[in-house]
């Protein structure tokens, strides 16, 4: 048993990590697009991006696979489907990251494409490093027209629902590993 454990943990360290996946919601008292002449509004949605591997060590990709934001007004934003990985940036272990070409599609009725320069922003890493607990950027959209420059910014955080559920899957375990310690079953 002991020398099946050893192989399976150096099977690991020679492997190499695999691209991570996240989604998370937007909270919509964070997340809003500001018009420089009008009141802001709030956004809601979901962002999901590709990290090349977690937890993060030096640089690595950092894809925004999926935008799916609406104002709950008529516009909605979402990535450009036809440009190949259309969010594809770095990340750093601190948790920084730069798209520098973010291509996204307005739709407020009708459809514009729109490419956003050096999108830059931030996420929080869970302990260890192995989840991505938040991200959060904010940047600027100059119109051309007369509602001037637009401020966007995002906040993307689990449902609270997930943190209780993945509070109570934790209490589970420890409370199943505490029985089989004692010889509980």
């Amino acid at each position: 048993m002991r020398s099946l454990l050893l192989i399976c943990a150096s099977l690991l360290l020679v492997t190499p990590a695999a691209a991570v996946t996240v989604t998370l919601p937007l909270d919509s008292a964070a997340s809003s697009i500001d018009p420089e002449f009008a009141a802001a509004v709030p956004l809601s949605g979901v962002l999901s991006f590709e990290v090349g591997a977690l937890p993060v060590v030096g640089n690595t990709t950092f894809d925004a696979t999926s935008i799916d934001v609406s104002t709950g007004t008529g516009l909605d934003i979402t990535l450009d489907p036809d440009v190949a990985n259309p969010g594809l940036g770095v990340i750093n272990a601190a948790g920084s990251f730069l798209i520098p070409n973010l291509f996204v599609q307005l739709d407020d009725g009708g459809t514009s494409n729109l490419t956003l320069v050096d999108v830059t922003g931030s996420v929080l890493f869970g302990p260890g490093g192995d989840t991505i607990t938040q991200i959060s950027t904010t940047f600027t959209v100059d119109s051309g027209g007369p509602d001037g420059v637009y401020t966007v910014t995002l906040l993307a955080v689990p449902e609270p629902s997930t943190l209780l559920l993945a509070a109570g899957g934790l209490a589970t375990l420890a409370l199943r590993a505490r029985r089989n310690a004692r010889g509980d079953r």
